[in-house]
C-alpha cells in the first residue's frame, strides 16, 4: 500500500512547526524578522556569518521540508536571536523581541 504524503512524519512536523512560525510572525514587532536583513545594512555581513529570518524558516518548514526534527528548527530560531543580539546588542528592542 502506498503511503499518503500527509502521513509522512516530516509532513506532520512541518505542519506543527508552521503553526509555531505563524504565531511568532503575527506578533506586532516581529516584522523585523519577516525578511532577511537588507544587504545595504552597514556591518551586518561582517558581523553575522549565518543570517536567518522567519521567512527563510517558514520556507524551510513548508516548502523545502528542511526540518526533520524539532531540534534543527529550534537551532535556527535560536540563531535568529543570537544574530539579533550580536548585531544590535543585548538591550536593543530588536534583540528583546527576538528573545520573546
Amino acid at each position: 500500500r502506498k503511503r499518503d504524503r500527509n502521513d509522512k512524519p516530516h509532513i506532520h512536523l512541518a505542519k506543527l512547526l508552521e503553526s509555531v512560525v505563524n504565531k511568532v510572525w503575527s506578533r506586532p514587532q516581529a516584522f523585523w524578522f519577516h525578511k532577511p536583513v537588507p544587504a545595504n545594512v552597514l556591518g551586518y555581513k561582517e558581523k553575522i556569518a549565518k543570517p536567518i529570518d522567519l521567512g527563510t524558516i517558514l520556507r524551510q518548514t513548508t516548502v523545502q521540508y528542511t526540518y526533520r526534527e524539532r531540534t534543527t528548527f529550534l537551532d535556527d530560531v535560536d540563531l535568529m536571536y543570537r544574530n539579533a543580539e550580536t548585531f544590535n546588542g543585548p538591550d536593543h528592542a530588536i534583540t528583546k523581541e527576538a528573545k520573546e
